[in-house]
């Protein structure tokens, strides 16, 4: 390796470990403030949660640089390619659910503004309540999981496939 790839590398190093900080932080502020509370009035803690989680995830497929053979790559992009088709899914679901339910409510008479948006719930049947791992889930926050995954599993496979071994 030479002295410009070592330098690159403790960098690509360094930015992992500042987006896996600022993952942690995030995270930890998502469970301890309300749905309405924004860092520095600017920013939700599930924005910094998709966005660190992105950079951080990037970052350490970089910074591992797998070396695979080109049957385990070839199977490695198939997973990747079932992993961007579910969590289309889900991101269209999200989305669906989300402004189909904000529909319903103007409907109903709350008004129409992006404060109505962050109050809406996606709560589970009876039926299936037991194979989730919550009660309910701010819709807001389900749909940036879900694009968060979607984008996760795409760089996945834009990796994968850039990859000459």
């Amino acid at each position: 390796m030479g002295i410009q790839q070592t330098i690159f590398m403790k960098k690509l190093v360094s930015l992992f470990v500042v987006s896996s900080l600022l993952l942690i932080c995030s995270l930890i502020l998502l469970f301890i403030t309300d749905k309405y509370y924004e860092l520095f009035r600017f920013i939700k803690p599930i924005s910094l949660v998709q966005i660190s989680g992105f950079i951080a995830f990037a970052l350490l497929l970089e910074v591992m640089n797998l070396r695979l053979n080109n049957e385990s790559k070839r199977i490695a992009i198939i997973i990747a390619f079932v992993l961007v088709m579910v969590f289309t899914f889900e991101v269209l679901w999200s989305f669906g659910y989300w402004f189909s339910t904000y529909e319903l409510k103007v409907m109903e008479g709350y008004s129409e503004n992006s404060g109505v948006l962050d109050t809406i719930y996606y709560t589970p049947s009876t039926a299936v309540v037991d194979y989730y791992f919550f009660n309910n889930m701010i819709l807001n926050h389900s749909a940036k999981k879900n694009t968060l995954f979607l984008f996760v599993s795409i760089y996945l496979l834009y990796y994968l496939l850039r990859r000459k071994e």
